[in-house]
C-alpha cells in the first residue's frame, strides 16, 4: 500500500497524521481507491492518456505526410499536363502573350514618363518655396514686435491715466508731463497699428503664396504615387514575360519521357491510399479509445465500485461510532464528501464537533478501513499502531469504549499503543515497555 493509505490503515497519530475527514477530495479519492484495490485503473488511464498524446501526434504527422504527398501529386499532374502541352500552337499562344505584355509595358512606361515631366513642371513653379518661407518667418517676428510694442504703449497710457505720483520715487507726476506722455504713446500706437496693418495684408499674401505652393506639392505627391503604382504594375509585368518564357523553355527542353511521369503518378497515388488507410485505422483507433477513456475516467468503473462499497463503508463507520457510545448517522457519498446525522436528526459536518468527537469519528473511520481492506484483500494487516491517541482528546468514557473495541479485534492483532499516560493505561494491557532518554538516546527500561 502507498503512504497516504499506510497512514489510515496501519497507524493512527496525533502528530503528522492527517485524518481521513481532514483529506482533500482528490487524497481521499486515492485512499479508498488503494483501500478498494482499484488503483489499477488510474495506472491504465494514465497509459492510456500517454497512447492517446502519442496517437494524436502521429495523426499530426501523417496529416502533414498526406498533405505533402497531395501537393507532389499536383505537381506532378500539372508537370505531365506541360509535357502533354508542348506543341507550336502552345508556344506560339504563349509568344502572343508575350508580345500583348510588352506592349501594355510600353504603355505603362510612356504614361510614366508624361507624369515624371509634369512633376518637373510643378517643381519649377514652387521654386521660390524656402524663400517664401523665409520670408514669412521675418514678417511673422516683425509683427509679434509691433503688438508687443502696441501692449507696452497701451500699458504706458493707463499707467499715466491711473497714476499721480510715481511708484518709484513716490514724486508727484506733473499735469502737463503726464498730458504729454499719454499723446506720445497712443502717437505711437497710431503708427504702431498702420505699421500692424501694413503688415497683416503683407502676411496674407505670403499664406496665399505658401497655400498655392502646398496645393502643387499636393499635386505633386498624388503624381509620385501614381509613378509608384505604375512602376508596380510594370514590374508585375516584367515578371509574367519573365514566367512566359521559363514555360516556354520548360516545353522546348522536354527531358523525359511521358510514361516515366505517369508511372511517378501513379506511385504517388498509392502511397497517398496508404497514408489513407493508416488514418482510417488511427481515427478506429481512436474511437476505441474514447470508449476506454469512459470507462477508466472516474466517472466510470471505478465509480462503479465504490458505489458497491460505500452502503458497506458507511455500515462499517456507524456501527464503530455506535460502539464507541457516539450515536450519530455518519453517511459518505460518491465524492466522499461526509453527512452526519445527530441529536435530533440535524446535519452536521466533521468540524462541527468537538476534538474528542472528530478523534471518535478517526477511530472508527480507520478501523472500517480496515475492515473493509480485509475483505477486499487488498490490505490485510495485523498491525495497528496507536500515536499518542490516548494522551489527546478521548475522554474517559470514550477511553474504556475504544478499548473495547480493541479487545474484540482478538489475537490475530498486534496493537502497539504509544502513550505517556502510563499510570492509567498500563493495567489495560498485557505487556507494556517503558522507555526513557539518557544523554538524547532512548533506552529500555523495562519489560
Amino acid at each position: 500500500m502507498n503512504y497516504k493509505s499506510f497512514t489510515q490503515v496501519v497507524i493512527l497519530g496525533s502528530s503528522s497524521f492527517v485524518p481521513f475527514m481532514q483529506l482533500t477530495a482528490a487524497d481521499r479519492r486515492s485512499v479508498i481507491e488503494d483501500i478498494l484495490d482499484i488503483n489499477v485503473f488510474s495506472l491504465m488511464n494514465g497509459i492510456l492518456k500517454t497512447r492517446i498524446s502519442t496517437l494524436k501526434e502521429e495523426e499530426r504527422e501523417l496529416e502533414y505526410e498526406i498533405s505533402i504527398t497531395k501537393e507532389k501529386i499536383r505537381v506532378q499532374q500539372n508537370h505531365i499536363n506541360k509535357i502533354q502541352e508542348k506543341s507550336e500552337e502552345s508556344i506560339k499562344e504563349i509568344e502572343d502573350e508575350i508580345q500583348n505584355i510588352l506592349t501594355e509595358a510600353k504603355g505603362v512606361q510612356e504614361n510614366i514618363k508624361g507624369i515624371e515631366k509634369e512633376i518637373d513642371e510643378l517643381r519649377s513653379d514652387i521654386s521660390e518655396e524656402n524663400k517664401l518661407n523665409v520670408s514669412f518667418d521675418k514678417v511673422n517676428k516683425l509683427r509679434e514686435t509691433i503688438v508687443k510694442n502696441i501692449e507696452n504703449s497701451e500699458n504706458d497710457i493707463e499707467f499715466y491715466q491711473n497714476n499721480q505720483n510715481c511708484p518709484t520715487c513716490h514724486q508727484e507726476i506733473d499735469d502737463d508731463h503726464r498730458k504729454e506722455m499719454i499723446e506720445e504713446k497712443k502717437s505711437k500706437m497710431k503708427e504702431y497699428s498702420e505699421g500692424l496693418q501694413q503688415i497683416n495684408l503683407k502676411l496674407a499674401e505670403i499664406s496665399g503664396e505658401l497655400s498655392y505652393i502646398e496645393g502643387i506639392l499636393f499635386d505633386i505627391r498624388s503624381k509620385e504615387t501614381s509613378i509608384s503604382s505604375l512602376k508596380t504594375e510594370l514590374s508585375i509585368k516584367k515578371d509574367r514575360i519573365q514566367t512566359a518564357k521559363k514555360r516556354i523553355e520548360s516545353i522546348k527542353s522536354k527531358g523525359t519521357d511521358d510514361v516515366q511521369e505517369k508511372e511517378r503518378l501513379v506511385e504517388l497515388t498509392e502511397e497517398l491510399d496508404k497514408h489513407d488507410r493508416v488514418k482510417e485505422e488511427n481515427i478506429q483507433t481512436m474511437h476505441d479509445f474514447d470508449i476506454v477513456y469512459g470507462l477508466l475516467k472516474d466517472s466510470g468503473i471505478k465509480s462503479k465500485i465504490i458505489k458497491h462499497y460505500l452502503p458497506v463503508m458507511n455500515k462499517l463507520i456507524n456501527k464503530y461510532l455506535g460502539a464507541m457510545d457516539f450515536f450519530a448517522q455518519f453517511h459518505l457519498d460518491e465524492n466522499f464528501n461526509e453527512t452526519i446525522k445527530s441529536r435530533h436528526r440535524d446535519e452536521f459536518s466533521y468540524m462541527s464537533f468537538s476534538e474528542g468527537e472528530k478523534m471518535r469519528i478517526d477511530l472508527a473511520l480507520l478501523l472500517a478501513w480496515r475492515e473493509v481492506a480485509r475483505l477486499k484483500n487488498s490490505a490485510n494487516t495485523n498491525l495497528l499502531i496507536l500515536d499518542e491517541v490516548f494522551d489527546s482528546s478521548l475522554d474517559s468514557m470514550g477511553t474504556d469504549e475504544f478499548m473495547k473495541l480493541l479487545y474484540n479485534l482478538g489475537k490475530k492483532v498486534n496493537v502497539f499503543i504509544i502513550s505517556h499516560r502510563t499510570d492509567q493505561l498500563s493495567d489495560k494491557f498485557e505487556h507494556t515497555i517503558s522507555f526513557e532518554k539518557k544523554n538524547n538516546f532512548s533506552r529500555v527500561l523495562r519489560t
